[in-house]
Parts: structure tokens; C-alpha cells; sequence
């Protein structure tokens, strides 16, 4: 999202969109009585480094976007508020704010106190809905200020008279807290700096509700402690409050494999399976796997339903002067589903960042595929390179879940090869997985499930036929297909096909194909049988000259109906909305949604 949008109107109509108001409800009391036990509860919790205080300017080292201004300041609370309505959230959990911890001066080191600005803001458009916050100081490396030792060290620029901090935010009343520096003590000490574990109990609820933030590095001897020091006061803290689990969030600055978390990811589950980190380091972008939520481990079963990557409020640029940010943070917010809160529904063709909305994938002449993420309204935004090379003449689609963890997965044929390649939360892909060989120009299609059963199928154009590849859900070893049938005996080789999804709306999928000679394009309707039954005109004019490019585009603008994307003979990306002629339906209005380049794109699905 561009901070283009951060604008006065922009924000008051924002709050008026949020049902928010500005009134400043009084600060809940510290309470000490425990938090009534009770079995694990369902709940929905995020976490998110907002990177909220100080820093450079654009170009700099030290660069986050959302931070230079209040007004940038204010977008970005607005989204935290917003993001927290979007996930019906119960509990937020935040990194790098700028608050206030219970007792500091009116006047430290002579600078005025206020309650800091993002904790301020949040509390007033979320705490007349019920919710309850909790602010833990934190000690900048370079702070010597005696003072900043008990209540952090002072948030710079236009955000002064606050104290840097992590912060949570619960809905209900927080029926206990605490909080200490997690930081061993070294002698000599190599900086200043205190970093906390804080958490938080709720009336009612039976988890406890923790934040923290690990040294960056690799060499400091205190990163190791400190990880075993957040374990033990998160286990503490429950085990005192007679609570079933803890789940803990933050920015742990290194993913869940490294040896030194070990403490956290032997004993409690981790959501995340994605990039939450990007940086640039001048040259190309660099995509970390940094900030995590860990949740007690059960005796039986598991304690996370699912967890996502909210990658579209990260901001994906490159960091140099006078290139537009396109997020809030340098961090993408992390968001998990505990017991059997429902989760957010998976949409067909979203790859990405599972937002509900379908995405558009390329592949361009140097052989490097890229994620276009979809707006939900026809358009797509600012693409993300997801294979760096040798995808050059090779088939992909995208329609369904093939591994069975609930993220939309690739499918492609590379040179003869059958592949599956599995997509973590964020939409990046991972090693692939062989499903046979075909014909070295086979065209390879992920319809969706075309037999019943609940899995997606391969639809297969290659030696004049076309054949189905069903899923075999009951392989030893999957992903994996069943024997292939024809399901169509002659006159395919002119054709190029596209995964629409299911455009005649009764469940099952259906099939786009161009016919090369004429350039009329065709809707084939699936039949429960896993066979396409009769075909009617979709629509004319779909020359390869005219329109080099096809890709069925699923339900892109959100309205209920099948879509359509192509690329034009002039290098434009068109956006088709799909609708009815009678009873059949047939290809809509169109608008032209990017402005060039497409013609250096050879394939799109």
C-alpha cells in the first residue's frame, strides 16, 4: 500500500471506515489477581515489528518506511487498527513503538513526557472496544541515561516525549503482567542495551499473551541466554498464573532452524514457514525468515489451526532515493489461529500472501517467474521475483493446494518434467517434487478438483489430446497423480488453454481455450466425471497477435464471478470481467490495469 494515500482526508475517512472515534478512555488499572485456568480457548493473535521510531531517510541503512511524520505515523496505526479488525484479532503483540511504561516523570531529562504516540493512538481506536494494554521499555545499545534504564530510551524525531518499547494489546481486561530485561548480564558489558520479555494475562482466557525481541547478530554471546531466559519466563509466567499455554511473539531476528532457538522450537509449535523480513543491501533484495509466533506444544494434537504472513503491508522495494515504499514496515506481521477460531477461507489463484484475492504469475524472457499479487479489484500490484531462473518455456499453473497445508501451490512442466512446487505462506516456492514426465511442449493446467473428492487435478494438453492428471490423495508419498485419461481424443495442439476456475458456478471447474487459427476463444464446461462436456464462444478477437497472453484470473474482482487477465499486442496487461450473454457466460468489459512491459513476458497463469 502506497503512502501516497497519507493524506488528512485520507486518514479521517479511514477512522470513519474503521467505525473508529477519538475518544480517550481511561488506562485500565494494573490488576494482580490471576487469570481464571480454564481448557485452551480459541484465539487469533498478531504480531508485528511496526520498525515505528527514528531511523535515515530513504536510501539510508537505518530506513523504514511510516515513521518520518505524523501523518506517516498515523497511516500507520490506522493499519495496525485496520489489520487488527480484518483478523478479528483477540490479542497484538508489537515491536519497536513508541509508549510509555506505568510511572514515568512528567519530565525525563527535560524533555516532556506523553504516553508515546503509537500506544496513544492505538488505545484510542481500540480501546473503546474493549481493549487492554501493556508497555515494556526497551534500552537503546548507545543510551547511557540512567533514566532510560527504567523507562527505556527516548523516541526520537517528531515522535519525542515517548519511551521505545514492545507492546500488547488484549481485548478483555488483563487480569495480570510482567515483564523483565531477557538480556544476560556480561562483564565488561558490551553496550547498553535492555531488551524485555513482557506478558500478559486475560480474564477469562487460558493463554497467556507474551512479546519479545531477540539481539540481532550472530557472535554476541547473550543471544543464546537470552532466547533460554524468554523460554523460561514465558513458562514461569503461565505455569504462576495457572494457564493451559503461553504463545509468544516477536521479531526473533533469525528463523527457527538456528541452533540457538533451540529452547523455544524444541518445546513449543512455530506458524511460521515464510519470509517476514525484507532489506536491501544496494544490490538485490534479501528475505528473512525473522519474526515468529511460538505457542505451547500439547500433549496431543496441535495447538495452531493455521497461521499466515500479512506480506502485503511489508514494504517489498528497493531502498533507494526517490523509490516509493509500497508498505508500513520493513516487517510483515505475523498472524496465528489458535483451537478452532475460524480461519480466514482460501481463495483459488491466491498464491501469494493468502489475502482472499487471486494473483497473477509471469514468467519473462530471462527465464525468471514472478508474483503479481492481485488487488482483489482486477489490478495487480508490484510483482516479486519467486525463481530466479530456467523457467524459460516451461508450462505453470496454479489452482489448489497439492500438499495438503493449506497454501496454494505451483505446478509446471520444466523441459519434460512433471513438477509440483510447494508454496509456503508467503507464496515462495519451495523445492519441487517430480509427478512424471510429459511431451517437452505439453501444456500443463491446475483446474481445481474436477472429480469430487476435495483435491485439486492437472488437466494435460500434449500429443494432440488432452488428459486428466487426477490427484492421488491416497499415494504413500504426495503430491502425486493417478494414471492419466484422455479426456479428449484429437484437434488440441492448435489450442492454448487457462484455469478460469469455475465459471458456470456449479462446482466444478471449467477450462478456457484459444484457438490459435482464429483467435475465437472457447469456454469447455466441466462435468462431474472429471471430463469437459459441451463448449460455447467465450469471446472473438484472441489472436496470439492481439493477445499473446491468457490466463484465467478466478474470482480477481471479488465480484462472484470468473475473470479473465491477457497481455496485448502492444505490451499492456488487460483485465477481463467476466459475465453473462443470455445464459452463457462470455468475456466482459475490459481495462487496461499495467502500462507496459508485458511484452517481455512469455507466459502468465
Amino acid at each position: 500500500m502506497n503512502l501516497i494515500r497519507n493524506s488528512a482526508a485520507f486518514l479521517a475517512g479511514s477512522m470513519a471506515l474503521l467505525g473508529l472515534t477519538t475518544a480517550s478512555p481511561t488506562v485500565p488499572a494494573a490488576a494482580t489477581a490471576p487469570a481464571a485456568a480454564a481448557a485452551p480457548s480459541p484465539m487469533t493473535m498478531v504480531s508485528w515489528n511496526i520498525c515505528g521510531e527514528a531511523g535515515g531517510g530513504r536510501g539510508d541503512a537505518g530506513f523504514c518506511p511510516s515513521r518520518a511524520t505524523l501523518q506517516e505515523n498515523e497511516a500507520k496505526v490506522l493499519e495496525i487498527a485496520r489489520l487488527t479488525g480484518e483478523q478479528q484479532a483477540d490479542a497484538i503483540v508489537l515491536q519497536e513503538v513508541c509508549g510509555a511504561p506505568p510511572g514515568v516523570p512528567a519530565t525525563v531529562d527535560g524533555v516532556a513526557q506523553s504516553e508515546g504516540y503509537h500506544q496513544k493512538r492505538l488505545r484510542q481506536l481500540l480501546g473503546p472496544q474493549g481493549w487492554s494494554f501493556d508497555f515494556a521499555p526497551v534500552r537503546r545499545w548507545d543510551d547511557a541515561s540512567a533514566q532510560s534504564l527504567a523507562y527505556g530510551s527516548p523516541c526520537r524525531g517528531v515522535l519525542q516525549g515517548g519511551r521505545l518499547g514492545n507492546l500488547i494489546a488484549v481485548k478483555g481486561t488483563i487480569g495480570a503482567r510482567a515483564s523483565q530485561d531477557a538480556l544476560p548480564a556480561v562483564t565488561p558489558a558490551p553496550d547498553h542495551r535492555t531488551l524485555p520479555v513482557q506478558c500478559v494475562a486475560v480474564t477469562g482466557r487460558s493463554t497467556a499473551v507474551c512479546n519479545t525481541h531477540i539481539i540481532p547478530g550472530s557472535e554476541d554471546s547473550r543471544i543464546g541466554p537470552q532466547i533460554t531466559n524468554v523460554k523460561s519466563f514465558v513458562d514461569g509466567f503461565a505455569a504462576q498464573h495457572g494457564l493451559g499455554r503461553a504463545a509468544v511473539g516477536g521479531d526473533f531476528n533469525r528463523e527457527a532452524e538456528n541452533a540457538l532457538m533451540a529452547p523455544l522450537a524444541a518445546d513449543f509449535e512455530n506458524c511460521v514457514d515464510g519470509a517476514t523480513l525484507h532489506a536491501w543491501n544496494g544490490t538485490g533484495h534479501v528475505w528473512r525468515e525473522f519474526d515468529h509466533i511460538f505457542v505451547t506444544r500439547p500433549a496431543t494434537g496441535r495447538a495452531i489451526s493455521s497461521c499466515d504472513i500479512d506480506e502485503a503491508r511489508m514494504d517489498t522495494t528497493e531502498n533507494t532515493a526517490g523509490v516509493a515504499t509500497n508498505g508500513f514496515s520493513d516487517h510483515a506481521p505475523v498472524v496465528v489461529h489458535l483451537g478452532d477460531r475460524p480461519v480466514p477461507a482460501r481463495v483459488p489463484g491466491d498464491l501469494r500472501n493468502s489475502d482472499g484475492k487471486p494473483d497473477l504469475v509471469a514468467v519473462d524472457s530471462t527465464g525468471k517467474l514472478y508474483v503479481h499479487p492481485g488487488d482483489g479489484r482486477g489490478g495487480i500490484g508490484s510483482r516479486r521475483e519467486i525463481g530466479t531462473g530456467g523457467w524459460l518455456g516451461a508450462s505453470v499453473s496454479h489452482r489448489g493446494d497439492w500438499t495438503g497445508d493449506g497454501w496454494e501451490d505451483l505446478v509446471a512442466r520444466v523441459g519434460t518434467q512433471l513438477r509440483v512446487y510447494p508454496s509456503g505462506m508467503d507464496g515462495r516456492l519451495k523445492s519441487p517434487v517430480g509427478l512424471g514426465t510429459v511431451a517437452a511442449d505439453a501444456q500443463v493446467v491446475s483446474v481445481g478438483d474436477m472429480t469430487g473428492d476435495g483435491a485439486t487435478d492437472l488437466v494435460v494438453s500434449a500429443e494432440n489430446k488432452l488428459w486428466l492428471y487426477e490427484n492421488d490423495t491416497a499415494a504413500a508419498v504426495r503430491p502425486a497423480v493417478r494414471p492419466r485419461k484422455e479426456i479428449g481424443n484429437g484437434g488440441w495442439s492448435p489450442m492454448t488453454l487457462s484455469a478460469p476456475g469455475d465459471v458456470t458456478k456449479d462446482a466444478i471447474p471449467d477450462l478456457l481455450a484459444r484457438d490459435t487459427r482464429d483467435g475465437v476463444l472457447y469456454l469447455y464446461r466441466g462435468r462431474p466425471d472429471g471430463t469437459f462436456g459441451s463448449r460455447s464462444e467465450y469471446g472473438r478477437n484472441y489472436t496470439t497477435a492481439n493477445r499473446p497472453l491468457i490466463a484465467g484470473a478466478a474470482d480477481a474482482d471479488l465480484d462472484g464471478t470468473a475473470d479473465m487477465w491477457t497481455t496485448t499486442g502492444d505490451g499492456t496487461l488487460r483485465f477481463y470481467r467476466g459475465q453473462l450473454s443470455g445464459t452463457n457466460p462470455v468475456d466482459g468489459p475490459s481495462t487496461q490495469v499495467d502500462g507496459s512491459g508485458w511484452n517481455t513476458i512469455t507466459t502468465i497463469a
